[in-house]
């Protein structure tokens, strides 16, 4: 077996096989770093407000995703031998797609938060905690164990020409199928419906400058979309089509990377853009953080404490001006 593992690390990798290599690298490296900073700063240096406790859980799923795919790494090194056993079978890919789960419907449950705020910015005041946020979190954990079991359930080990092989033994047409409607469409549905409502219900765009960026908004829901449109298409087309055709096989690898981006572009899209690069490029990373995160509240409290102020000002001014004495 260790003679038939190192003939597997010295064969000549082919083109696709040198591509995943690389981006699972790259998503590998990058993923852990921004997501980790946005763990620290989340935790240790910053207010566990409901935007944070959001975002600290979606870069925590996308950490570990992160962190889990040394090991399709390695397995792609050894020419998709799977060397960790048959319960690290199980487990790495059952917890590879619980945090792809858990991200997909993080993103969601963000888009309805910003779009609740903007609607109902009133009861948002009185009723949106963090403890309500806790109990939100909680719900996409277990609705995502939930839905996640079938791939540790129904995942095995075969040996096949002394090759141990990783995959799902039954299942392969329906779980492609329920994960396209589950984590792609009625979340891409909701995603879009969400940023499509605020626009049409903020139309001032100073409005729109205070409180939700147009370019975040336009972010979000566009890299979504490419990150996870070309990877579904390419599913369901194997469901259909052959998958030993160049086209199928091409495609699906590139459409993989870009799915495995979405993990570590994450920090980028809610620190980076809307805001002035370079600004935020020589400032503080956690001060980069706690604008990207602010609470739309925070915003309309001071908004109204302004308005106040210069109401009262105006107020004691006719006052004092009504009650001086007539000179004349």
């Amino acid at each position: 077996m260790i003679n038939e593992t190192l003939s597997n690390i010295t064969t000549v990798k082919t083109p696709i096989q040198i591509f995943q290599i690389v981006i699972y690298s790259a998503v590998s490296f990058l993923g852990a770093t921004g997501n980790g900073l946005v763990i620290w700063f989340c935790l240790v240096r910053m207010k566990k407000t409901v935007n944070v406790v959001w975002f600290l859980n979606l870069a925590m799923a996308d950490f570990t995703f992160a962190m889990l795919l040394p090991f399709v790494i390695t397995r792609t090194i050894l020419d998709f031998h799977w060397p960790f056993g048959d319960f690290m079978c199980r487990l790495i890919w059952f917890l590879l797609f619980l945090n792809m789960v858990i991200s997909v419907l993080q993103l969601m449950v963000i888009s309805l938060d910003r779009c609740v705020n903007v609607l109902f910015p009133v009861w948002c005041r009185k009723h949106r905690t963090r403890r309500l946020a806790l109990i939100v979190l909680l719900i996409i954990w277990v609705i995502s164990v939930t839905l996640t079991l079938p791939s540790y359930i129904l995942r095995i080990t075969i040996n096949k020409e002394g090759k141990i092989n990783c995959i799902l033994g039954a299942g392969e047409n329906w779980i492609p199928l329920t994960r396209f409607f589950l984590f792609f469409l009625v979340p891409l549905i909701v995603i879009v419906s969400c940023y499509t409502i605020i626009m049409l219900h903020i139309k001032d765009k100073s409005i729109i400058r205070s409180s939700k960026p147009l370019k975040l908004i336009v972010a979000v829901v566009f890299a979504f979309f490419v990150c996870w449109c070309p990877y579904y298409f390419f599913v369901l087309f194997g469901l259909f089509q052959s998958r030993s055709n160049d086209f199928f096989r091409i495609g699906i690898e590139i459409s993989v990377a870009l799915m495995l981006f979405n993990s570590c572009i994450n920090p980028f899209l809610y620190v980076f853009i809307g805001r002035d690069f370079k600004q935020k490029f020589w400032g503080s990373f956690q001060a980069m953080l706690e604008k990207a995160f602010k609470e739309d509240t925070e915003k309309t409290d001071m908004k109204n404490s302004k308005t106040q102020s210069s109401v009262e000002h105006r107020l004691t001014s006719f006052y004092v001006k009504d009650k001086a004495p007539n000179r004349s």
